[in-house]
């Protein structure tokens, strides 16, 4: 669906942002809220399906065979860039994300996160530390 969607709008000339049936001259061009009516689905839901675009082909492929839900796809895993998506794949499998549901899901993006502050928290202490350490051998080593 998230790609027929991509591919009317670009048959369409549906592009985001810019108020272009403003002119008498393209009064007749659809745009998102035309094109989810002719499809019989709100504009969120377009908005939703088109979101399953931004995954990685491998979790684009567990929502096309029905193994991973859309809505953990769009709500969840859009959420994340390339290489994170990446990363989750590596590091947990496409079983253990296929079985994920909304709040599996989040639950561990967040812990994801927490965890990955703490990382960067720690690599920041290590180069303050890091610093001291050099700015003092280096005082030393002229001292000497």
């Amino acid at each position: 669906m998230a790609r027929c969607i991509q591919e009317l709008e670009r048959i369409y000339g549906i592009q985001y942002g810019g108020d272009r049936k403003s002119s008498l001259n393209n009064s007749n061009l659809k745009n998102q809220s035309d094109l989810a009516k002719e499809l019989g689905i709100d504009r969120t839901q377009l908005i939703n399906y088109k979101k399953l675009l931004t995954l990685i082909p491998e979790l684009q492929e567990l929502v096309e065979n029905g193994t991973l839900s859309p809505t953990v796809g769009y709500k969840v895993l859009s959420k994340l860039n390339k290489q994170e998506q990446e990363k989750l794949i590596a590091e947990f499998g496409k079983d253990y994300i296929s079985k994920l549901t909304q709040k599996k899901a989040e639950e561990l993006i967040a812990k994801i996160k927490e965890i990955q502050v703490k990382n960067n928290e720690l690599t920041q202490k290590n180069t303050e530390l890091l610093t001291k350490v050099t700015t003092v051998n280096s005082k030393q080593f002229r001292q000497n």
